[in-house]
C-alpha cells in the first residue's frame, strides 16, 4: 500500500465530501460498505488505502489486477476476520466467473458478521451484467458514489493541497506551467509531484519553471 495515501492526504474538494464523509463513517463503524466508481487517477485506490490506514494492521487492501492469477479461495480464506477489507479494480476478474462466487461468499461472511467492506471499479455495479446475479445484487445494495474526474480549478486545487503536506511552496508560474503540460488526472500529478520533490531535494533547488524545463517531466510542445 502507498503510506501517502491516508484521509488527511486526500484533498476535500466539495463534489467529493459525502464521499469521505461516508468513507470516515465507515471507518468508525456506521456503515457496511461502500462501492466507488469513476475513472482511472481520481482517487479510489486512495480512498480505499486511506480507510485500511485508518482501521490499522488488521485491514486488508487487495488490488485484484495484481492478484488475479491467484486462486480466489486460497486468496480470501481468513479475510472475513479482518477489521475492514478493500477491493480495489473489481473490473480486472469481469470475465472470472470462480472470483466473482468466492467475492459473493466472502461478501456473505463479512455480512453475517457486520463487518465493513469497500469496494471500487470503474464502473457501477448495475453496469456489469457479466457479473454473478448475486454478487451485483449484493454490491448495489450499498451506498454506491461516483468519483467524477476533476475539473482544472480541482486540479490545481489538488496539486496545491498535496504541496503544501510536503511543506512545498508552488507560485501560481509553476502551477499553471505544469497543469497546462501534465496528464487530466490526480495520480498523474501525484507522481509528477513525487518526482519533483526528491529532484527539487537533490539539487538544493525549488521547484521552479527552470527547473521543470530542465528535468523534461512534461511535454514541451504548449
Amino acid at each position: 500500500m502507498d503510506d501517502a495515501a491516508t484521509l488527511e492526504n486526500f484533498q476535500p474538494r466539495p463534489s467529493l465530501l459525502p464521499v469521505l464523509a461516508a468513507v470516515g463513517e465507515l471507518c468508525s463503524g456506521d456503515h457496511q460498505g461502500i462501492f466507488l466508481w469513476g475513472p482511472s487517477g481520481v482517487g479510489k485506490s486512495h480512498l480505499l488505502q486511506a480507510a485500511c490506514t485508518a482501521s490499522g494492521h488488521e485491514a486488508l487492501y487487495l488490488p485484484l489486477a495484481d492478484l488475479v492469477e491467484y486462486p480466489p479461495d486460497a486468496l480470501l480464506d481468513g479475510c472475513e476476520t479482518a477489521s475492514i477489507v478493500a477491493i480495489d479494480e473489481l473490473d480486472a476478474v469481469l470475465d472470472q466467473p470462480h472470483w466473482h462466487e468466492a467475492l459473493f461468499h466472502l461478501f456473505n461472511r463479512r455480512r453475517d458478521q457486520g463487518l465493513p467492506m469497500l469496494f471500487a471499479a470503474a464502473g457501477a455495479p448495475s453496469s456489469y451484467p457479466q457479473l454473478l446475479p448475486d454478487l451485483r445484487s449484493r454490491l448495489s445494495s450499498f451506498p454506491v458514489f461516483h468519483l467524477p474526474r476533476p475539473d482544472d480549478q480541482e486540479l490545481q486545487d489538488v496539486l496545491r493541497f498535496r504541496a503544501s503536506r510536503r511543506g512545498l511552496g508552488l507560485s501560481d508560474e509553476v502551477v499553471a506551467y505544469i497543469l497546462g503540460r501534465a496528464p487530466r488526472s490526480t495520480k498523474a500529478l501525484m507522481t509528477l509531484l513525487d518526482t519533483l520533490d526528491r529532484e527539487a531535494l537533490a539539487r538544493r533547488r525549488g521547484i521552479t519553471v527552470p527547473l521543470l524545463n530542465e528535468l523534461r517531466l512534461l511535454s514541451q510542445d504548449q
